[in-house]
């Protein structure tokens, strides 16, 4: 993913004739901070949006062990979203009262 982001990098700098570097930059940086959300699999995510309904925010543990970065409920909720795990699903559904199947 690293490689990925210094192509696009790259591709949006375009030698100087695209983006601003900052831009693309502060850009990536964003995409960066998704990344340990995006591996952590469904049942830690669902504890994570569970304490972010309660208390407004989760924190994801660093690797290390330490604190690490904190996810409001809505960003939670995004990354859950496109999981494809069922009990997830449910879950969100009985949740926000989704429709169980899409009209």
């Amino acid at each position: 993913v690293v490689q990925d982001m210094h192509k696009l990098r790259a591709l949006f700098y375009a030698a100087g004739d695209g983006l601003d570097r900052e831009l693309i930059d502060s850009e990536l940086e964003r995409v960066q901070r998704l990344l340990p959300l995006m591996r952590v699999e469904v049942g830690p995510l669902m504890d994570m949006l569970k304490t972010a309904r309660t208390h407004g925010t989760a924190q994801l543990m660093a690797p290390s062990g330490g604190p690490g970065n904190v996810y409001d409920e809505s960003t939670i909720l995004r990354v859950l979203v496109h999981r494809p795990e069922r009990n997830g699903s449910k879950m969100l559904k009985s949740w926000y009262k989704l429709p169980k199947k899409p009209k």
